[in-house]
């Protein structure tokens, strides 16, 4: 069950993973279960949300949730919140939200020093950026911070997504070789996960 946090805790319908691991597989929920969408093991365990329990519980883990998120103050995850919503609101078309939300969250990431998601926020803002006012200077900088922040985590995922978006942005600068030069620098760092959606996306941009 996830809660959310804003303005004030919230408790999230239940989920369920239905899990039904492939013969001869360790009933274990794999990496690829979680994120490489369309694999044998994502397809062995899907989400049914909400759950199938009796609404009672369902009651009951909802309050007890929120009552654990208030005992223990807990902000962690606030900026991955904003962070979500500003994705949400970026790609149906409403940049400026998406921009309000990511202050929010890189504040957040300041007062709680938690930059697990930080890289990915910078990458966020300048599509944001882009979307707005194509602010290709501001949306340049935000891409770089955010390339910058990852590798300094040695966060692969981020920084292959930031390299994809500064591509994207000197593909149409009419820097496209520079931007690929960059990208494949990045890609050849990885050695598996070559079926997941930033990979395979990644290999699209280097064929164009």
């Amino acid at each position: 069950m996830g809660v959310l946090a804003l303005p004030d805790p919230e408790a999230l319908p239940v989920a369920e993973v239905v899990f039904r691991p492939p013969a001869g597989s360790w009933p274990i929920l794999t990496y690829a279960a979680k994120w490489a969408e369309g694999s044998d093991e994502d397809r062995a365990s899907p989400v049914r949300c909400p759950a199938e329990i009796d609404e009672a519980l369902a009651d009951r883990v909802g309050r007890l949730a929120v009552a654990a998120f208030r005992a223990t103050g807990s902000t962690m995850s606030l900026s991955h919140y904003h962070g979500y919503f500003a994705e949400i609101h970026w790609k149906a078309g409403r940049p400026h939200e998406a921009l309000r939300e990511l202050d929010e969250a890189l504040q957040a990431v300041e007062r709680s020093n938690n930059r697990f998601y930080e890289a990915e926020l910078h990458r966020l803002r300048g599509e944001a950026l882009l979307a707005a006012a194509d602010d290709r200077p501001a949306a340049e900088a935000c891409f770089k911070r955010a390339l910058a922040v990852a590798r300094d985590q040695r966060a692969k995922s981020w920084e292959l997504r930031a390299a994809m978006s500064l591509c994207r942005l000197r593909s149409r600068q009419g820097k496209a070789t520079e931007g690929q030069r960059q990208l494949v620098e990045v890609y050849r760092g990885f050695t598996e996960g070559f079926a997941t959606p930033d990979l395979v996306e990644a290999r699209a941009l280097l064929a164009e």
